[in-house]
This record gives C-alpha cells, structure tokens and sequence, in this order.
C-alpha cells in the first residue's frame, strides 16, 4: 500500500495564475504540493512547496495520484485548486501538416508573408487579422457567425479591403493538401485556395486526464470546470484558477482570481468547515 502524503493544499497544473497563486497561499499555508505534468524551471518556489512532477489525475475528492519518473505519489488535502489550463482546439480532421497552424504558439513565432487563411474571427482571430494585415500577401478570413466586428481590431479596415477576402456565416467544413498550397472547402460548398492557414476555433480545457469523476466533477462540451464566484467547484473543497473555468460569475471585479480562492479557502476555515 502506497504512503499517503497529508498537504493543507494541492495546486495541480502549470496555468499563468499560479506563479501568483503560489506566493499568495505560502504565506497562509504550512504544506503546499505543487503538480505538474512537466518540469519548470522559471519559477522560484517558497520554502514550504513541494513540486512533484509526472502525469496525475484524482483518486477521490481529497486525493490525488501522481506517477513521477521515480515512483508513484498519493497526496491527500481539504483544499485541491485545478489550475492545468487548456490548449488551441484542434479538429479531429484537420490534416496534420507544416502549412496548418494553431493560431497561439505562432502569434509571434513565424512571420507569413503568402496568401494565409484566418479560420474563427473570435477574440484570436481578429487579433491575428490586425496583425498580419501588413505583411501578408492577401488574408482570407472565414467565420461560420455573421456577427463579427471587424473593425473592432483594424481601424484602417478600408485600406486593407483590397487584400483580404472575408467569408461570414460560411465556415470552414474541410481542408485538402495539395502540392501548391492547401484547398479550403466552404460549408457552401465554395472552394479557396491559399498557401497557409491558421486555426483560431476556440480552446479546450486540460482536463481529459484528470479522472475528475472520481472528485464528483465534470466538465462542459470545452473541457472546462464551472466553478461560483469565489472559483469553488460544485465539490466543496476544490476550486479552480485560470483559463480552465469554463463559467465563473465575478461579483467583485476589483478582486483576481488567486484573490478570491485564497479568501474562500480562508474563510472556510475560520468557519470550522472541512476546508
């Protein structure tokens, strides 16, 4: 039988949050286990932290498992907060290939100068069109909504008008690899060739190995965790930070997230509550 390690709290996961969150709760806490899938090294960690690294996921509500490169760990808290972030969805039929991109991790990594594809006009995706406006030969943007503002990030949208093709209410339904480029097919069933193409349809949670099931949680269709406005899950006792919340009602704007955890969790226990 595997020896349980007791913490006062359990972070898992590596979201931006937590560099602040960890400061936050050293203070307040003896014991703190830190979780992550991979090592990190840009983070300088207090005293009373313990970083653990390997694949983990929940055994039950109040432990969870992590299986390191040299053995197996069993932690055990009151308090677990689930900060694993997510990653760019990425259709399942989407052809993996050098001219396909993911629209984060090439925000500023790669510079396109050919005809390029910006699929999903959200947030990213208008981003993208702002920013790639100048360089690229032409951009063809294509949004399955009507609803897309576009001079919300181009305030010369005009001047632009004649290198760009826009596709709304028209999604993209597929994409063929050819020699010269790539063939998008439209929902309409449209046809536009381009040279690259850039993915900007949304974010899923990090969540999938997590066996959330076994703490009485589940996820929304984006893999995200629905939490109240203090980011406690619907299991008391687990909270979560960061791009993972999937729906968090914020009634005290002026406060962040680490913020409100930390008090929830604070409050709880001047309570005499189990967390």
């Amino acid at each position: 039988m595997e020896q349980i390690k007791q913490y006062d709290l359990i972070i898992l996961g590596n979201d931006p949050e937590v560099k602040t969150l960890l400061q936050m709760v050293a203070s307040e806490f003896t014991r703190i286990a830190w979780v992550t899938i991979n090592d990190v090294v840009d983070v300088l960690l207090p005293w009373n932290v313990d970083h653990i690294v390997g694949p983990f996921q929940f055994e039950t509500a109040q432990q969870v498992s992590c299986n390191s490169a040299e053995f197996r760990y069993d932690l055990k808290s009151q308090r677990i907060v689930i900060a694993t972030g997510t990653t760019p969805r990425r259709p399942a039929w989407l052809p993996d290939h050098s001219r396909i991109h993911m629209a984060e991790p090439i925000l500023s990594e790669k510079h396109f100068t050919d005809k390029t594809a910006i699929i999903g006009l959200g947030k990213t995706g208008l981003q993208l069109r702002k920013h790639l406006a100048k360089s690229c030969e032409h951009l063809v943007c294509i949004d399955a909504s009507t609803e897309i503002n576009l001079n919300q990030w181009n305030k010369n949208s005009r001047r632009d008008d004649r290198r760009q093709s826009i596709y709304l209410g028209n999604g993209l339904a597929g994409i063929e690899v050819e020699k010269s480029g790539l063939k998008l097919f439209l929902e309409d069933s449209q046809t536009v060739l381009v040279d690259e193409a850039i993915l900007c349809v949304g974010r899923v949670g990090n969540t999938a190995h997590l066996q959330l099931e076994n703490a009485g949680l589940s996820v929304d269709d984006s893999g995200r965790i629905w939490c109240n406005s203090d980011y406690q899950t619907w299991t008391p006792g687990i909270y979560a930070v960061g791009s993972v919340v999937g729906y968090a009602h914020r009634t005290q704007p002026d406060q962040s997230e680490c913020e409100l955890v930390l008090e929830a969790m604070l409050q709880s226990q001047a309570n005499g509550q189990l967390v």
